[in-house]
């Protein structure tokens, strides 16, 4: 956590136990935590070591949520705006059962919407049989096929729904929706947009 986010959480904290009329002793005595140690929070001092359960307790006791006590995002847009150039793209390897299964070019994201996660990805497979099924994932998924046919499937790996999506198909996915892509059989690789938020 950099030191701005540290002086912001402090001065949340520091104003919301005020809010509910507590007192540092009050506050630390509900926490189970030394005096000293919340003073130090409210300083900024070691609020890097806090743990999650710690944040939890302290948003409880405080009658308030952790978003409330986090730190505003720091913005990393010009005037609204991030680009990503080519060159800036990071490119990983999806591989599924020791086979290199995907390839995920990943775009531009912003700390503004931490959950929106953007990637063209190349299905390197394409043979349905070979299908390996992630366990679903948090968050929404929208997928739009630029190039190929993929086969999809989706539900129970025991049992799947299938559909093959021609170029131009769209889809959407619930979260924590088991599914595997692989491209049409003997097509060669095909090529989606998957758009995770």
């Amino acid at each position: 956590m950099s030191v701005m986010a540290e002086q912001a959480f402090a001065s949340k904290l520091r104003e919301r136990r005020e809010q509910v009329k507590l007192d540092q002793a009050g506050l630390a005595e509900r926490l189970g935590v030394p005096v000293a140690e919340l003073a130090d929070w409210e300083q900024g001092r070691h609020v890097g070591d806090l743990s999650l359960a710690q944040l939890m307790k302290l948003a409880e006791v405080l009658g308030t949520s952790l978003e409330h006590l986090a730190p505003d995002v720091e913005d990393d847009l010009d005037a609204g705006v991030l680009i990503q150039r080519p060159e800036d793209r990071s490119v990983l390897k999806g591989v599924r059962g020791g086979v290199d299964y995907y390839v995920y070019h990943c775009l531009v994201r912003t700390r503004q919407v931490p959950s929106l996660v953007p990637l063209v990805v190349d299905v390197l497979v394409d043979d349905p049989a070979e299908a390996k099924f992630n366990d679903g994932h948090a968050g929404n998924e929208f997928i739009y096929v630029l190039s190929g046919e993929i086969h999809m499937k989706w539900g129970d790996p025991a049992r799947p729904h299938e559909a093959v999506l021609p170029t131009g198909s769209s889809l959407y996915l619930q979260p924590y929706v088991r599914h595997a892509f692989t491209a049409a059989r003997g097509s060669g690789p095909a090529r989606l947009l998957a758009v995770n938020f």
